[in-house]
């Protein structure tokens, strides 16, 4: 789906909405002000208000508005491509008449044509789908409001009356209705309440005792049941629009579940988001880089002795950015002194960096087999040097079992199955440029706006209950000892977010998701069991 149409179709379909609750909420304080006597104002009855049932219903219609705008887009894209299909593969009938046609000029027109019908076009008429749609939100929440202002009033108007525009654009099966009088209470009110259809232009005249009297007795129906039934099953009432918006909390509700019948539109959406948010793996490979060359240090110069190994590290312990790390014995080696006393592949000249690349790497890695790779990149007087460092958390304290150089194709390839857990605060300077955007390397993606080093120990256990959570993001803090993890559930009209630790939730846009992605994703529900996530 494109993100620029779903946005358009859902921000003009919820403006008619509360355009429309505005203007039902007025018309019935003007019936009140024609018909009610005996008050001065001010009085609530002639004044605009939004309780609690006004703001649930207007929640419900935006959460419906975006989603329906959702759908439309999916719809406008699928019929891009069916026509890209078929002017391609030379079936569009015009080529079959006429096959020397310029086939790109001629995808050109029917894009127009097919794009002019969901957003406004230049040089092409308003389009007729979104029309149709802005008026059937319009007067679907402008009922509704009239609707649950009339709920208060049943004392003052006990009875209503159906009404057409009694035009010859009036379609012959609400003709049938007009003029017909039922009680406040009645249960076809549920099912009749306009607009009955697209394009519906029927309204609903609420009647005073008096006004009641005045009307022949007969011409006042009560509805059973099967009265009911009957009613629908001559059709009068087109199926989408069996409802009573206002009472249903609901504009396109019967619609949009025939549609999520045939098309996962949240799969369809949430891939959309995810793809138009996220950097290639050749701008991850350059952001790599970028962040180890911003955080390059000169190599420090010091004699590789015991000495020196056990001011640098006493009692073989190390502070990571994920806390106490230590150096172990080998099958090989008693100590990792001895592994590098031993080694005969110089690494006894770039000893020094191994305290630097821990206590401050660029990045933190950790491959399919557990291990975390520290990587920090160093300057000596000939060349560039990536220094790595390889450990295993073992839950108090990380064992570090290997220290040695590497080349920055290593750590490209490594990127590319990987996760990354952890960028210095430097390195994430190099993100800058490239705001609200997540690199799309290995399982773990680190969130570029996360000011600080994350570290998943004691955050990954929050996994285990994921359910139908579609992210976990989560962060330890070893100065200040803080946590956080939050779960997020991405919806069609927004995200949901749940703070694993206080249980509080809270909603926001996709614009905003960023705010909500702190530290390291822990859980991705997307890559569970190598399938997509189901819609929560």
């Amino acid at each position: 789906m494109n993100l620029y149409i779903h946005k358009y179709i859902g921000s003009k379909l919820y403006a008619e909405i509360a355009k429309g609750y505005v203007k039902g909420q007025d018309a019935i304080i003007k019936h009140n002000k024609k018909n009610i006597l005996g008050f001065s104002e001010p009085n609530p009855l002639f004044d605009r208000s939004y309780t609690g049932i006004d703001k649930e219903v207007l929640r419900n219609f935006q959460v419906e508005a975006f989603t329906v705008a959702a759908a439309k887009s999916y719809e406008l894209e699928e019929k891009l491509k069916a026509m890209a299909l078929e002017i391609l593969s030379g079936k569009h009938k015009y080529l079959i008449d006429n096959p020397e046609t310029d086939r790109y000029a001629l995808w050109q027109d029917e894009a127009y044509n097919i794009l002019a019908d969901y957003v406004p076009v230049q040089d092409m008429p308003s389009p007729s789908d979104l029309k149709t749609n802005l008026r059937t939100a319009s007067t679907s929440a402008y009922h509704a409001a009239e609707w649950i202002k009339l709920q208060k009033l049943q004392d003052i108007y006990p009875a209503y009356m159906y009404c057409t525009r009694r035009d010859n654009r009036v379609r012959e099966a609400h003709a049938m209705l007009d003029g017909s009088v039922y009680y406040a209470n009645d249960p076809v009110w549920l099912i009749i309440w306009p607009p009955n259809d697209w394009n519906c232009r029927c309204y609903i005249r609420p009647l005073t005792s008096e006004e009641l009297k005045a009307i022949n007795p007969e011409q006042i129906h009560i509805m059973d049941d099967a009265q009911i039934d009957a009613l629908l099953k001559r059709g009068i009432i087109s199926k989408d629009f069996q409802r009573n918006s206002g009472d249903a909390k609901s504009i396109w509700g019967k619609w949009i579940k025939q549609q999520f019948n045939t098309t996962d539109y949240y799969k369809e959406f949430k891939n959309t988001y995810l793809y138009a948010n996220s950097v290639s793996k050749h701008e991850s490979n350059g952001l790599i880089t970028k962040a180890l060359n911003s955080n390059v240090t000169a190599l420090p110069v010091k004699e590789f002795t015991r000495e020196n190994w056990e001011k640098d590290f006493p009692n073989d312990e190390v502070t990571t950015p994920f806390g106490k790390a230590r150096f172990v014995a080998t099958k090989e080696y008693d100590s990792q002194f001895d592994k590098m006393m031993q080694k005969e592949d110089g690494r006894q000249l770039l000893w020094s960096a191994i305290k630097p690349t821990l206590e401050d790497p660029s990045i933190i890695m950790k491959n399919d087999r557990g291990a975390l790779l520290f990587y920090r990149a160093f300057k000596d007087k000939n060349n560039d040097i990536l220094f790595l460092s390889v450990g295993y958390d073992k839950g108090e304290l990380i064992d570090i079992i290997s220290s040695h150089r590497r080349d920055i194709r290593y750590l490209m390839n490594r990127i590319k199955q990987d996760e990354v857990l952890h960028f210095s605060a430097l390195a994430l300077n190099a993100f800058a440029e490239t705001p609200r955007k997540h690199c799309t390397i290995g399982g773990n993606l680190l969130n570029p706006a996360t000011p600080y080093g994350g570290h998943v120990a004691n955050i990954s256990k929050f996994s285990r209950k994921a359910n139908d959570v579609n992210e976990i993001w989560g962060f330890k803090n070893f100065t200040s000892g803080e946590m956080k993890v939050t779960k997020i559930f991405f919806k069609l009209d927004g995200v949901t977010a749940i703070d694993g630790l206080t249980g509080d939730k809270s909603t926001a846009g996709y614009s905003e998701l960023d705010s909500l992605r702190k530290g390291v994703l822990v859980y991705d529900g997307t890559r569970r069991s190598g399938q997509t996530a189901k819609a929560s």
